[in-house]
């Protein structure tokens, strides 16, 4: 089973769109929010369906003051949240978030909201569990990379693994290297030979990571974030689900 393939249609940069956008009425037909009319909701981002924002579509509650919106894709009991890069929004994730819902994951990816990056990941990982997934990776790029890192440290209950695709030791007030000596879950980390400084904070975590199953994974490229899927990245992470 080869999920590559789903990366070579990936979308560009997309704007968020935020809030509830109700549908103006016309040609005689009842206003929005009438008996029998039901309002229609914009997708939270360019890259989703109509069809797909009413199945999955929402606003993550991650704190008081704080609101991601998201996607939910497919079902199952095993979750996956994917957080994106600094320059991306959920729509980078969106091809292999369909596909890894086709084989039988219930996929949330999301926008970041205004709280810490982390605190994301941890709300979205409780979203998955309430709709039934008991077990719950993480796996993020760059950014996202070191906030899923800070999450699985902290995250109770515990999820079942984490993956960091060229995530920085540090980032926008995300500490994923002081986070590595309570890290107790299994971690993969994904970086490339010739990303720098990347390479570096990758050697860092990993050194620094408590989890007894560990593995550094070194590329041959200088390939960043989720540029670094390919075949034999998507065979890794593949076996790294199912291993545990």
């Amino acid at each position: 089973m080869q999920w590559g393939a789903a990366r070579r249609v990936r979308p560009g940069r997309v704007a968020v769109v935020i809030g509830l956008v109700f549908a103006a009425g016309c040609g005689g037909s009842p206003a929005p929010g009438a008996a029998g009319s039901p309002p229609t909701v914009e997708p939270v981002a360019a890259c989703v369906t109509p069809e797909e924002q009413q199945a999955g579509g929402m606003q993550l509650t991650v704190s008081a003051s704080a609101t991601a919106a998201a996607l939910v894709l497919g079902s199952g009991s095993t979750g996956l949240v994917l957080a994106n890069q600094v320059d991306t929004d959920m729509c980078d994730w969106k091809p292999l978030a369909s596909v890894w819902a086709e084989h039988g994951y219930r996929v949330l990816i999301f926008n970041y909201s205004t709280a810490l990056a982390d605190q994301d990941v941890l709300a979205a990982a409780a979203e998955l569990r309430r709709r039934g997934s008991s077990r719950v990776f993480l796996i993020g790029a760059s950014m996202g990379g070191t906030a899923v890192l800070a999450a699985a440290a902290a995250a109770q209950p515990p999820v079942a693994g984490v993956i960091s695709l060229s995530g920085p030791a540090s980032f926008a007030g995300v500490d994923a290297s002081g986070a590595m000596r309570k890290l107790a879950v299994p971690a993969l980390f994904l970086v490339g030979e010739f990303d720098e400084p990347f390479i570096g904070d990758a050697k860092t975590l990993y050194a620094a990571c408590a989890a007894k199953d560990k593995k550094l994974e070194i590329l041959p490229n200088r390939n960043h974030g989720t540029a670094l899927i390919d075949d034999r990245v998507d065979r890794q992470i593949q076996t790294f689900l199912t291993q545990h």
